[in-house]
């Protein structure tokens, strides 16, 4: 599945400052997850897509993100969707639907899973339904070929 920008060029320009975003999200504590370091800062959003982070770095002063609407943050923690890479969803007992209902609100967005024990017991059958169920959910779920 891919998740495209309807409007790339709005979506560029909106990163180079010169068209307003949709959403700006200001006064968060922004966590970097390669390196732990928390910065403070705005987030720039377009078409559902962060456009422009400005934050305070090593001194460099916030810059403004033009935005039709703001939210402010105040002080809370903004980190980015995380990933599983690694889960049989059938082994937890619940449908792609109820599974994504319950890992969500926690932060997980996408999920990466092999659907091995549902695949030796149904078959391609299984796979499919795995497949098909996760089709239009809040969550991205990957399928790898059945190990």
């Amino acid at each position: 599945m891919k998740i495209l920008a309807k409007d790339k060029k709005g979506l560029i320009e909106a990163a180079m400052g010169n068209r307003d975003c949709h959403l700006v999200i200001v006064n968060a504590n922004i966590v970097n997850m390669f390196t732990g370091e928390i910065y403070f800062g705005n987030i720039g959003i377009y078409d559902g897509f962060i456009a422009h982070v400005s934050a305070n770095i090593d001194g460099y002063s916030l810059e403004d993100i033009k935005a039709q609407r703001t939210y402010d943050a105040k002080g809370h923690f903004v980190i980015p969707g995380l990933i599983d890479s690694h889960i049989h969803i059938e082994s937890t007992l619940m449908t792609p639907r109820n599974f994504a209902k319950e890992v969500i609100p926690f932060g997980t967005t996408t999920v990466i899973t092999d659907p091995h024990e549902i695949a030796n017991v149904f078959g391609v059958r299984g796979v499919k339904y795995m497949h098909d169920s996760s089709e239009g959910l809040p969550m991205r779920q990957y399928l790898l070929a059945p190990s």
